[in-house]
């Protein structure tokens, strides 16, 4: 964990917040009032605690408005997403013995109107290949991520699936059961019924390939720095669609990190905080206002040192 101090902290969410302005011009025709407001106040509030050299802060009280798009809550849902999938790699690699692959499945660009059709294809194609002797000979469970970016220079949208798949220690020796790239090509082109497929993408997985596997399903930039139309397009494509399912083992690991059962597998947290501060952002000049700081009361030390390195606190990205 790389520990930053608040005015660092402070300095990656100010670009967020500026960013926020554009997504409520851009959300104006899909939004309610009431997530817009809710945008707009997202983050706004903040309380943090630092140790005493103040070199090491964390954020331990925001109001956030949850919405998918936000800046601001997209980033902290990535890195929950990336942390948690972490934990239960190593939960699984330790524990279980398994070992993984990292399979992307693409097909061709498609146009903004084509997306969404293109996306729900996508998914029964997965239901066929997930169905396949050759998945159900390998797979103990398996994770799924839709990705979506955008090629400004062909005006075009890359939907793309990746996947982490659990296996056993044999799968890379036994020419029985390993699926070469090839294979997983032609497999996939089978079940996506689409000939003009060229690219298939698979590799043993390691840590790197776990964090890509986090990434947000659309950076925010792709989708708010660019033209209202293409803005609606992701949007229409994304609203009330999972872009993250667990499978099988992943699934059962998840609930026992939910449960905190895999909290051993967590770093403790060494650093002594001792002082809390309270930070507004001040939306005239797009940067937080120090309110207040104070000593930490006995409550607040027993509550925020000595803990489990929690998924919220990672905020570098």
């Amino acid at each position: 964990m790389t520990y930053l101090s608040i005015e660092e902290i402070l300095k990656k969410l100010e670009p967020k917040q500026v960013t926020k302005e554009t997504l409520i011009e851009l959300g104006v025709p899909h939004f309610t009032e009431k997530t817009i407001e809710r945008i707009n106040n997202c983050a706004t509030f903040l309380q943090s605690v630092s140790n005493f050299d103040r070199n090491k802060s964390k954020i331990v009280k925001a109001n956030r408005c949850m919405n998918r798009f936000c800046p601001i809550c997209m980033a902290t849902k990535a890195r929950k997403e990336a942390y948690m999938l972490l934990i239960i790699l190593k939960f699984l690699l330790h524990a279980k013995g398994y070992e993984f692959i990292f399979l992307t499945l693409t097909v061709p660009n498609v146009t903004g109107n084509e997306l969404v059709r293109e996306l729900d294809e996508q998914y029964l194609a997965l239901k066929r290949l997930i169905q396949r002797k050759e998945f159900k000979a390998i797979s103990n469970g398996f994770i799924r991520k839709t990705e979506i970016t955008y090629n400004q220079k062909r005006n075009d949208f890359h939907p793309h699936i990746h996947m982490l798949i659990a296996v056993n220690k044999n799968y890379f020796k036994e020419k029985s059961l390993y699926v070469s790239q090839h294979k997983w090509q032609e497999i996939w082109k089978k079940c996506k019924k689409d000939n003009s497929i060229t690219q298939v993408h698979v590799k043993k997985a390691n840590e790197s390939s776990f964090k890509e596997l986090a990434k947000y399903e659309a950076k925010d930039f792709d989708m708010l720095g660019y033209s209202q139309e293409i803005f609606d397009v992701f949007y229409n494509a994304l609203k009330g669609r999972k872009t993250l399912t667990f499978n099988g083992c992943f699934q059962e690991a998840k609930k026992f990190y939910k449960k905190g059962e895999l909290d051993n597998y967590k770093e403790v947290d060494k650093t002594e905080y001792v002082d809390t501060f309270f930070h507004i952002f001040n939306h005239s000049k797009s940067k937080y206002d120090f309110i207040k700081e104070r000593p930490m009361n006995d409550k607040e030390l027993v509550k925020f040192n000595g803990m489990k390195i929690m998924e919220e606190e990672i905020i570098e990205e």
